[in-house]
């Protein structure tokens, strides 16, 4: 079916819509260098554009934490595209009159009109027609490719395939089923890398060009994540401008943008960033405004370190290969400026040995409304609950123990207390804690023995480069369980508590 086709003068002024469009170069593109950019935003003579009457859609995919959290514990991976997606799904017919273009081959030409037939980009309602169309594919064909069916409901987003798998031959199964799966909604999948590369390169004996493989020795971007196939490792790429152009809160906002960590691996040094942020906020500055000396200072220190975190790597699997029992290990801080939250995977190998690996943290920084440090503990916690909630979902791990650390001992006798005996503020929180944890699962630990601290104050990208904390947890998580901190954290009074 052709993309767009030639409209008679009389179908030509039905009542409809016509799209502006013009070309984007892409020179870093492997496959489409130049794209064709529809604005269906555009305001008509009424004032309301084609988006302005679109119903959007729900959302009907995994958020794209969960799909990245979830391409790490296995230590097989693959990645692919979808070709073309949204040009391969049809639009009816009496629709294609809201997809209106004018053009023509070169300017000897009369202009002519044109409809596209394929649901398109630039329009608000395109993303969920085409995952709403690969759902149904998945529903249509889940009796023949039972495993197929799931990974396309669950680990692609939007046309990014992102799975894992335990071995190779399940991945290679995988991979084939996925394939055939496609081929039945008219869609192929092109762009394949994975770490193992017999993976992407034993593809089908047709041309090379229809499922176009990857270098595995080239770092590919997955989902906005750089990552290397060879060494299986998740690294960053940071190119700031090196305009001296004066510092604004514009200019501030647009570089921090360009740090893009779902997962959190840079947690402290992130959250710098936006104490800045929020420094220019709390200054009330306009956007092209220049900043105070101190916030000016502070930004161009640093935004001079951010380029070393081009060196920063972390392991992409987290489970150890030969692991007979896995436990989840989270740590919370809070301090004036900032509060977070981060996760562990403690593996224990066929040998005895310990294995400690980052998985992911959050952050956040303290609300301008002045808070006392243990509401602000309190809040971490409750943080560290959501994470680790969104974390075991995607992970699909069976943990012999989980843990959950703080050094506030106030924070943990409200943990530790009816929920009801607490007033509003305190209540609300540890109601939402041990809906999903027990307070037997909580435990002290020391400040010099918690990464999360790390968050809470903040690190510039040079001390975070040797930040061994950070990366695989403290050292205590390398012992047996009997050697962990051991600490009475009761108190006789505890704060907001209501009155008998």
């Amino acid at each position: 079916m052709p993309h767009m086709s030639l409209l008679s003068n009389q179908e030509a002024s039905r009542p409809g819509y016509y799209l502006p469009h013009h070309a984007v170069i892409k020179e870093e593109s492997l496959t489409t260098k130049t794209r064709v950019l529809f604005d269906g935003s555009a305001k008509t003579s009424t004032g309301v554009s084609l988006n302005d009457t679109f119903m959007i859609g729900p959302t009907i995919q995994d958020d794209l934490f969960l799909i990245v959290t979830r391409f790490r514990p296995h230590p097989l991976v693959i990645t692919a595209d979808i070709r073309q997606m949204y040009r391969q799904i049809r639009v009816t017919d009496n629709d294609r009159f809201y997809q209106k273009v004018l053009w023509r081959k070169n300017q000897d030409e009369p202009i002519k009109t044109y409809s596209l037939n394929t649901v398109t980009f630039g329009t608000a309602c395109a993303p969920f027609l085409a995952i709403r169309t690969l759902h149904q594919l998945a529903d249509d064909e889940k009796d023949a490719f039972p495993e197929a069916a799931k990974i396309l409901k669950r680990d692609f987003y939007v046309d990014d395939l992102q799975t894992s798998a335990k071995t190779i031959n399940e991945a290679r199964q995988l991979r084939d089923e996925l394939i055939k799966l496609l081929q039945k909604g008219g869609f192929s999948l092109c762009k394949w890398a994975s770490n193992k590369p017999e993976l992407s390169q034993d593809l089908s004996s047709e041309t090379s060009n229809k499922y176009m493989s990857l270098d595995p020795s080239d770092m590919i971007k997955v989902l906005g994540i750089h990552w290397d196939p060879k060494s299986d490792s998740i690294l960053y790429s940071v190119n700031l401008s090196d305009s001296n152009d004066r510092a604004t809160k514009r200019s501030i906002l647009s570089q921090c943008s360009k740090l893009f960590d779902p997962l959190g691996l840079l947690g402290p040094v992130i959250v710098v960033g936006k104490i800045i942020i929020q420094q220019l906020w709390k200054h009330q500055l306009g956007w092209d405004d220049q900043v105070p000396p101190d916030v000016h200072e502070m930004w161009l220190e640093y935004k001079k370190q951010l380029p070393l975190l081009n060196s920063v790597r972390y392991q992409r699997c987290i489970v150890h290969n030969s692991s007979i029992d896995s436990q989840l290990h989270g740590f919370c801080e809070a301090s004036e400026k900032a509060y977070g939250a981060c996760l562990y995977l403690r593996s224990t190998d066929n040998r005895g040995n310990y294995h400690c690996e980052l998985i992911c943290s959050k952050s956040r920084v303290a609300p301008l409304k002045t808070m006392t440090l243990p509401k602000l503990e309190l809040c971490t916690t409750a943080l560290l609950v959501q994470l680790f909630n969104s974390t075991i979902r995607s992970l699909r791990i069976d943990f012999w123990k989980k843990v959950f650390w703080s050094y506030s001992t106030i924070a943990l006798n409200w943990i530790n207390s009816p929920p009801h005996t607490l007033l509003t503020f305190v209540a609300n929180r540890v109601s939402e804690i041990q809906a999903t944890t027990k307070p037997t699962d909580w435990r002290h630990v020391p400040t010099l023995d918690n990464p999360a601290d790390c968050i809470s104050r903040g690190q510039g990208p040079h001390g975070f480069l040797n930040n061994t904390l950070w990366t695989h947890g403290p050292q205590c998580l390398s012992c047996y369980e009997n050697n962990w901190p051991q600490f009475d954290f009761k108190l006789s009074e505890v704060p907001e508590k209501r009155s008998p």
